[in-house]
């Protein structure tokens, strides 16, 4: 013996199974407007159940948009900026304090732009391999140049020899794995220098030679000397 079930009735259903390629949430006003639900991803045997837990009314507005919902992280750290890993769609804590994004964020001041889209956008002249260096006339007879680092960031230091050049002039020149037609474009600092601030040279700056090298330049009308050794800091990036 059977229940009918009426129209307009309100009813609990028991037992039931909805086929989902034919059965939807209407709206109430206008049937076209319908949501619909799709399992045929689903493992054989396995049921995704969704759980609530509310003490008061509540409602999930979903975007007008295709996608993924991201899944919070297991565990979290107060003060940690979060990343999304794109395999799992899940949120997971970076371990980068979010302290340190007014630093991050004026650290590429040279484009007015944040770091990190330059960085997921590819825009860094990057390659994990060390470059090539070459000590120029500007470091002198006898001179030499090291690099520690990769296409991106690192460490150079010239150890100076005798009578270098004087005027504008190279102390080193480095080779890039990558090449770009628009250039590499470096900046450096000194790194930990063992002079003073005031007695350290103020003509030298870094330029871009080619599409994948770039020079240390003395652009100053004397030769650098006094200087056993420099050392500084570079990163290098594309426009």
């Amino acid at each position: 013996m059977s229940t009918i079930t009426l129209n307009t009735a309100a009813e609990n259903f028991l037992n039931k199974s909805l086929v989902t390629n034919s059965n939807f949430f209407v709206d109430n006003t206008d049937n076209t407007k319908k949501i619909g639900f799709n399992t045929s991803s689903n493992s054989t045997g396995t049921t995704l159940t969704l759980l609530s837990s509310t003490t008061v009314n509540r409602s999930i507005t979903l975007p007008d948009a295709t996608g993924t919902i991201t899944l919070g992280p297991t565990s979290t750290t107060s003060g940690h900026i979060a990343s999304f890993n794109g395999t799992t769609g899940i949120l997971q804590d970076s371990g980068v304090l979010t302290s340190n994004l007014p630093l991050l964020n004026t650290l590429n001041t040279f484009t007015n732009t944040n770091i990190f889209p330059n960085i997921q956008s590819s825009l860094y002249y990057g390659n994990s391999a060390t470059p090539g260096i070459v000590a120029g006339p500007g470091a002198g007879t006898g001179g030499s140049a090291t690099i520690s680092g990769n296409d991106v960031c690192g460490i150079i230091a010239v150890i100076f020899g005798t009578l270098p050049v004087v005027g504008p002039s190279v102390l080193a020149t480095i080779t890039m794995n990558n090449s770009s037609t628009l250039h590499p474009i470096p900046v450096i600092c000194f790194q930990s220098p063992t002079s003073t601030v005031a007695a350290l040279p103020t003509t030298i700056t870094a330029a871009w030679q080619s599409a994948n090298s770039w020079a240390i330049v003395n652009w100053g009308t004397a030769g650098i000397t006094g200087f056993g050794e420099l050392t500084w800091n570079y990163i290098v990036y594309s426009l």
